[in-house]
């Protein structure tokens, strides 16, 4: 399910307006969705305690839903997008991602300079390796600033809300 929900993020990143049209305007089946993306891009394997390269993914996995729901969020595609527990829920998964932000900006670092010296060290070309970091580095979402994704959700929450109101539903 990761792969799809990678792919979701990056469409509704790009074109907040398919939210509806992908769903068929179905009211259910934009809950569904909603749900299973918060459950998927929020959650933590307990392998990435123990697995550096887990926590690698999860990061990035956390980073992604987080910055594209903020931008669904932002759009206004859908009055789901306005129902105080499933923003606050949003909103939450948004933060956890931005209290992540720099070590995944780390990892991303990492992960880059790791492969350069990789890539040094091997005569051969790995064709598959390359055509991955260069989708990877061309990742739009992999250069958004959680933190700042989740301050521009909050606000335009607020807008609605107000900032009382959006306290309210966090605090419940």
């Amino acid at each position: 399910l990761y792969p799809a929900l990678q792919i979701v993020c990056r469409l509704l990143y790009s074109m907040p307006a398919a939210f509806c049209p992908m769903t068929e305007n179905d009211r259910q089946a934009q809950i569904r969705l909603l749900d299973r993306w918060m459950a998927l891009g929020s959650s933590q394997d307990i392998g990435e305690v123990f697995i550096p390269s887990l926590a690698l993914l999860g990061r990035a996995r956390r980073h992604n839903a987080a910055v594209a729901m903020c931008m669904l969020i932002m759009s206004d595609q859908s009055e789901l997008l306005r129902d105080g527990p499933r923003v606050a829920r949003m909103i939450i998964m948004a933060l956890k991602a931005a209290l992540e932000q720099q070590r995944f900006e780390r990892d991303q670092t990492l992960l880059f300079e790791e492969n350069e010296h990789t890539k040094d060290r091997n005569a051969s070309k790995d064709y598959l390796r390359e055509r991955r970091l260069s989708m990877m580095r061309a990742d739009p979402l992999r250069t958004v600033d959680a933190a700042d994704a989740f301050r521009s959700a909050a606000n335009h929450v607020c807008t609605w809300l107000g900032k009382e109101g959006l306290l309210s539903i966090l605090e419940n």
